[in-house]
C-alpha cells in the first residue's frame, strides 16, 4: 500500500516536472538515462536470480561420490587418523562390545551360554581375519563419529556412516531417515535393489552403481551409507546381499 502511494507520487512529480521543463531541458537525454538507472539493477538482479537458480539446479544433480565426512577414498589409515582421530580394528571393537553384554549376564544361564558360543566364535573370526589379511588391512572403525572403513593395501576402499536418531546427514540428496520411495524418485532406473539373503524381509540395500553410493535400509528407512567406487560396488552382490525374489 504504501509503496503503490509512493510510486504513484513519484510519478505524477515526474510528470509534472517534465511540464514544467520541457522547453529548457533536454529530456530525451534524461529518459535515457532514467532508463538506464531502472533497468540496470533489475538485469543484475535477474542474472545473479538465473545463478543461483542454475547453480540450485546443479547441487540437486547426483554425482560421483569419492569421500565422506572427512574421509576420502585412496587415503591410507594414518592419514585418516591424522584427521578424525584414532580408528579400532573392527573385530577387536565388536568382541569388547559384546564381552561387556557378556559380562552383565547371569552365569550358568542359557542366555550366557549363548552369548559366551558368539564371543568366542568372534575372537575365531578375527585369527582368520588376521591371517588372510596384509599390513593393516581389514576393517577399522571410529564410534564416536559412527564410520566404519575398509583398508587394502593401506587405502581406504570402502566407507561406511553409521545413522543416528535425529540424524539427517545426507549424498547425493538422500540420507539418514530418507526412504526407498524418495530414492527411486531421484535416481530412477539407475537403482539396484538387493535382499538379505538369511530372509530378513526388513533389510534391503539401494545401489546407486553409477555414484558409487549404496544406502542400507531397514523397515523402508536410510540406517547407514556406504561410499566406494562404482566398480567395487557392482560387486557388492552375493553372500549376504542377493537380488530380489
Amino acid at each position: 500500500m504504501g509503496i503503490g502511494i509512493f510510486l504513484g507520487l513519484f510519478f505524477c512529480g515526474v510528470i509534472y516536472l517534465y511540464t514544467q521543463t520541457k522547453d529548457r531541458w533536454n529530456w530525451k537525454k534524461l529518459w535515457r538515462i532514467m532508463f538506464y538507472v531502472i533497468t540496470t539493477p533489475i538485469a543484475i538482479g535477474l542474472i545473479i536470480w538465473g545463478g543461483l537458480f542454475l547453480y540450485s539446479i546443479y547441487e540437486e544433480m547426483p554425482k560421483l561420490v569419492t569421500s565422506y565426512k572427512g574421509v576420502k577414498l585412496g587415503e591410507s589409515l594414518n592419514d585418516v587418523s591424522f584427521k578424525l582421530g584414532k580408528f579400532e580394528e573392527f573385530d577387536e571393537w565388536v568382541i569388547n562390545y559384546e564381552t561387556e553384554k557378556l559380562n552383565k549376564l547371569e552365569k550358568n544361564t542359557q542366555e550366557y551360554g549363548n552369548k559366551f558360543k558368539e564371543v568366542h566364535d568372534l575372537i575365531v573370526q578375527k585369527q582368520e581375519n588376521k591371517l588372510k589379511n596384509k599390513g593393516n588391512d581389514g576393517d577399522y572403525i571410529e564410534p564416536s563419529i559412527r564410520l566404519i572403513i575398509k583398508i587394502v593395501d593401506n587405502k581406504v576402499i570402502h566407507i561406511d556412516y553409521l545413522c543416528e536418531d535425529h540424524d539427517y546427514s545426507s549424498v547425493n540428496s538422500i540420507g539418514c531417515k530418507s526412504s526407498g520411495d524418495e530414492i527411486l524418485d531421484k535416481f530412477s532406473n539407475e537403482v539396484r535393489i538387493l535382499c538379505s539373503s538369511d530372509k530378513d524381509n526388513s533389510e534391503r540395500v539401494y545401489d546407486t552403481l553409477k555414484y558409487g553410493v549404496r544406502y542400507f535400509l531397514k523397515r523402508n528407512v536410510v540406517t547407514s551409507i556406504v561410499i566406494t567406487e562404482p566398480k567395487t560396488l557392482e560387486s557388492y552382490i552375493g553372500n549376504h546381499w542377493v537380488k530380489c525374489d
